[in-house]
């Protein structure tokens, strides 16, 4: 009976062992091969990660950068054009003076090449070439710091005059200074109903 007690015991115990092993047997599972073809692609997406938690905040980070960069680039070609400007405006009154190129005396072309050089922007010393330069303008984009060219005095689709432009108001009319061959460096309007507006051939911007 001893031994019948004992003999029941053990096939209870090892019946106890060996279920929850079958039922974990029984359980879906991935296989070893999938298992590890989904760890290569995890490994392969943050390889070139070196922090996979910051990655978000450093693309934000570069974002914003980028935006301040751009900023600062605008405001540093606008104090240059202000600069430009004033730069010229400390020459009204000098004479005129043909194929004059500074600083004792002008021509229109020598005084915009005169002015820009000292920016470290070269310009060709005649008027014609300067109006190859740069990109084109439309009137109604003009801006401080570009230049507008005209026909020479006889009118015609030749270029002859060239000015810088240093204001423009709202309703588009231009504040521009040049070497005149009445008052040397002066300030003049375009449009003015006159000689400049029938004289207007288009603008360039070289900044």
């Amino acid at each position: 009976q001893i031994m019948k007690n004992i003999l029941t015991t053990f096939v209870s115990l090892s019946i106890s062992l060996v279920l929850p092993f079958a039922a974990f047997a029984a359980q879906p599972s991935v296989s070893s091969e999938n298992g590890s073809e989904i760890n290569d692609n995890i490994e392969n997406l943050v390889s070139n990660i070196d922090n996979p938690t910051s990655a978000f905040l450093m693309l934000d980070n570069e974002a914003e950068n980028e935006i301040v960069d751009l900023g600062l680039q605008s405001a540093g070609q606008s104090a240059m054009v202000e600069d430009i400007i004033a730069y010229a405006t400390k020459h009204l009154g000098a004479p005129y003076r043909s194929g004059g190129k500074g600083p004792r005396g002008f021509d229109c072309s020598g005084f915009t090449s005169y002015v820009f050089k000292n920016f470290d922007i070269n310009l060709s010393p005649s008027s014609r070439d300067q109006y190859l330069q740069g990109e084109r303008v439309s009137k109604s984009d003009i801006r401080p710091g570009d230049l507008l060219f005209f026909a020479g005095s006889r009118g015609g689709k030749t270029v002859g005059h060239v000015g810088l432009a240093v204001d423009v108001d709202d309703n588009g009319n231009i504040r521009f200074i040049h070497a005149s061959h009445r008052g040397g460096i002066r300030h003049d309007s375009f449009p003015d109903g006159g000689y400049y507006s029938r004289r207007f051939l288009g603008a360039r911007r070289v900044l």
